[in-house]
């Protein structure tokens, strides 16, 4: 969020310093155009950096918002399971245990099923701490 609160004013000076650098090659000959020239490359290189960054930044921040929704949605079955369970369609049924199940494992000569629960805690620790929060 700090980065996403930033680059937009870091762009704006950028450009504002690149729109002055334009405005000056026209008024200078030379070796002047070609100084101010490699300036604004390097300038325009700057700026799309900063605008790339500004897109993973956002894009970053969607799939938290995402991930978000969906862990208090399942914090919220849980809680309630045993009511829960009986009214939630087949997608949603599907959905919860994908997201409580971290794995399976067959041992079809064995006769043995193993079945790992994923670690709520440390999936909803680590979400906090990216977004700056304590659970």
């Amino acid at each position: 969020m700090t980065e996403r609160q930033k680059l937009p004013s870091k762009i704006a000076a950028l450009s504002s310093g690149g729109k002055r650098l334009v405005e000056a090659v026209s008024n200078v000959n030379g070796a002047g155009q070609l100084l101010l020239g490699a300036k604004l490359q390097e300038v325009g290189e700057q700026l799309g950096r900063l605008e790339a960054g500004l897109r993973d930044v956002e894009h970053r921040i969607s799939l938290l918002d995402r991930w978000v929704l969906e862990a208090g949605w399942v914090s919220r079955c849980l809680a309630d399971f045993n009511q829960v369970w009986d009214t939630l369609s087949s997608e949603n049924r599907g959905r919860l245990v994908r997201a409580v199940i971290e794995r399976i494992e067959v041992d079809e000569p064995k006769g043995d099923v193993r079945t790992f629960i994923a670690n709520l805690v440390s999936a909803t620790e680590t979400i906090a701490s990216a977004a700056g929060a304590r659970p």
